[in-house]
């Protein structure tokens, strides 16, 4: 690779240090040689004998040391291209991966035994292979060594400065002593294969179809779908039990965003077969918790033929506004219902939300008769008034051929009408007096909480 030019500052050196001191035994030296302080001799017969004192490290993993003040004592470093560099008493850095201190006595003194200590630490420090996603992107970044190095970087062969170059394909970095006589004493070799990654992201999610117990799952390029597990092509699926979906990338891919979906296709109800009219509908008031069913030693069943109670469709409501807090009375709004009853609470609330208002009697007291069936033209009062009575107007003509504009709860049907969360018949008649079945409630109340 040519490397192009450097793109941005040099990376501080961080690096291992390694302390070997050095101090020569006491021996009896031979007559020193001119200019050598280490001996003694008759004319410093009388010169003061000193001991130097070790270098120490202030910030070891940095290089810094500060050099110690010691009378009669002065210390030199070898440093290209001064050999005899004198060291002051202060903070130094070492500019080499490797350097000797030694320690001289001054004029008047002599030091009690030779001393010098070597340091070293580790010589290269590794490049950076940034993989981002498209060569493009792609970049190599060659560390810089501070104070000069003793070794330089060469890419694929060819010798190349710090700084950040764009890469691709197979890259090998190597570092190689610059001067004779030093070695590398960590690693000093890199080899890089650079991927073209892509991005990607599932733009068309897998879907459910719960009446019809299948899934479906689209073609889309660098993802790969697994169900339950295992690698799925594109199609539609019948289903039975838990599906779990997975996305990932495929080769040279990255995945991001959404990548997991799962739907449990087991029929919540012992009494309701796949496929059934309002099927989908039942599994949702299951799924939601709005219709609890009974339990039976068959299973849990939901009687979607049976007719909803008064009482369960207020418990349905009750349940759908998320179980509110209800304060109850100290005596039951209606004299047929009390504490203790199945779905008391939820019919107590009913009535404080002007959902229900009962029939008034000619006492002036009030009956819910909860254990009655709720017919078609009530249901859609009680979901009205649930809506929160919503703006809506009558059409010019009937809305349903068994409806007039001028009968009991018009409105209200109608509203279920033009919300679509009624159908009627195909005879299109609504037939208002007809008891709801609970396979339609769960209809009604499924359409609704879709469109709100």
């Amino acid at each position: 690779m040519t490397p192009p030019f450097r793109r941005f500052a040099s990376l501080a050196l961080a690096a291992t240090l390694m302390l070997t001191g050095m101090a020569a035994a006491r021996s009896a030296p031979p007559d020193p040689a001119p200019g050598d302080s280490s001996g003694t001799s008759a004319a410093d017969s009388e010169a003061v004998v000193v001991s130097a004192s070790a270098p120490t490290f202030t910030i070891p993993e940095e290089g810094f040391f500060t050099i110690p003040d010691v009378e009669g004592v002065e210390y030199v470093m070898a440093y290209s291209p001064h050999p005899d560099w004198v060291l002051g008493a202060q903070l130094y850095r070492l500019g080499y991966g490797y350097t000797t201190i030694t320690a001289r006595a001054l004029p008047g003194f002599v030091l009690e035994a030779p001393a010098s200590w070597s340091y070293a630490y580790a010589n290269a420090l590794a490049p950076t292979f940034g993989d981002t996603f498209g060569t493009s992107e792609d970049q190599l970044d060659i560390p810089s060594i501070y104070g000069g190095p003793l070794f330089d970087y060469w890419v694929n062969g060819v010798e190349t400065p710090w700084g950040q170059y764009p890469a691709s394909g197979t890259v090998r970095v190597e570092a190689r002593p610059v001067l004779s006589g030093y070695e590398m004493i960590g690693p000093f070799s890199w080899t890089y294969t650079y991927t073209d990654w892509k991005i990607v992201s599932v733009r068309a999610e897998p879907t459910f179809d719960v009446a019809r117990s299948t899934y479906t799952i689209t073609a889309q390029p660098g993802v790969q779908f697994l169900v339950n597990g295992s690698p799925k092509a594109a199609g539609t699926y019948r289903a039975s039990g838990p599906v779990a979906i997975r996305a990932e990338g495929l080769p040279s891919y990255v995945l991001t965003g959404s990548s997991w979906w799962d739907h449990d296709f087991t029929p919540p109800f012992a009494d309701v077969r796949v496929g059934a009219e309002h099927y989908e509908h039942m599994v949702w008031m299951a799924e939601t918790g709005i219709s609890l069913g009974w339990r039976t030693p068959q299973g849990l069943e939901y009687r979607p033929l049976a007719p909803v109670g008064r009482d369960a469709m207020a418990a349905f409501l009750y349940r759908m506004a998320g179980n509110p807090t209800v304060t109850l009375p100290v005596q039951s709004p209606f004299t047929d219902i009390s504490r203790g009853d199945p779905h008391y609470k939820a019919v107590v609330w009913a009535y404080q939300q002007n959902i229900t208002t009962g029939w008034v009697m000619k006492d002036g007291t009030r009956q819910f008769r909860p254990t009655d069936p709720i017919a078609r033209d009530a249901m859609a009062a009680f979901l009205y008034r649930f809506a929160g009575k919503p703006a809506f107007s009558m059409p010019a003509g009937s809305c349903f051929a068994d409806l007039s504009r001028t009968q009991k709860f018009a409105k209200e049907m109608c509203w279920m009408r033009s919300t679509g969360i009624s159908t009627g018949w195909a005879d299109g008649t609504y037939r208002p007096l007809q008891n709801v079945q609970r396979d339609a409630m769960a209809a009604f109340l499924h359409r609704y909480d879709a469109r709100s």
